[in-house]
């Protein structure tokens, strides 16, 4: 038990308030006085106990069967990041390729589109400014004849 050395205002310690640390094997637990019961160390004792049985230690074997770069921490994470960020993210490898392969298409079907709307305008220029044309493009396309015609269509046979 030390006394705390000055007033903290995000400890919510005032000035001469006692913390109790206890470290019991790797495991370092802060204690304020008010979750100490002052009767006895047993309380004190079974609370670090109670959390160390969250954390229990690997045994030696399996330790020894990871890799050695695998065991750095440092390198366990950059791993886990990078098997995330390949497959179990929403933009995963194969998602990001199924999406650049759809991009491709829309910008071919873009081009194929633009040309089209050229052409499109061509023929809507020719149609406006000759009459026999409009009159040819209208009895072709849309089937319009004059109030003294008759209009015959004619369907090959499938066989």
């Amino acid at each position: 038990v030390r006394p705390a050395p000055a007033e903290s205002p995000r400890s919510g310690r005032k000035q001469g308030q006692a913390v109790v640390a206890v470290r019991y094997g790797s495991l370092a637990l802060l204690f304020l006085p008010s979750t100490i019961d002052r009767s006895s160390s047993a309380s004190i004792h079974s609370e670090v106990l109670h959390w160390r049985s969250y954390f229990r230690p690997v045994p030696k074997k399996l330790i020894d069967r990871i890799p050695l770069t695998l065991r750095n921490r440092y390198a366990a994470v950059a791993l886990f990041l990078f098997v995330w960020v390949t497959f179990l993210d929403s933009s995963d490898v194969w998602t990001t390729f199924k999406n650049r392969r759809e991009l491709s298409r829309m910008r071919d079907q873009k081009e194929w589109y633009l040309t089209e709307i050229a052409r499109t305008r061509e023929q809507l220029g020719e149609l406006s400014s000759n009459q026999v044309l409009l009159e040819k493009f209208a009895r072709e396309r849309y089937f319009m004849k004059r109030e003294d015609e008759d209009i015959f269509v004619l369907v090959p046979e499938k066989n």
